[in-house]
């Protein structure tokens, strides 16, 4: 599960701190394997963009 950040009011800081964090605990491959998926879902995305406009 992704933990999520919580915070009164914005912190561009605490917020980065707070990704590295997440990310530096992920293996190599969880990594990757979210990269890929966030790929999977831009492309899916852009394609059907193209065929609706």
């Amino acid at each position: 599960m992704t933990p999520i950040l919580k915070l009164d009011k914005d912190d561009k800081e605490k917020e980065i701190e707070f990704e590295l964090k997440y990310l530096s605990s992920l293996s190599t491959r969880e990594r990757f394997g979210m990269m890929f998926k966030k790929t999977k879902e831009i492309v899916s995305l852009r394609t059907s963009n193209i065929y609706s406009n």
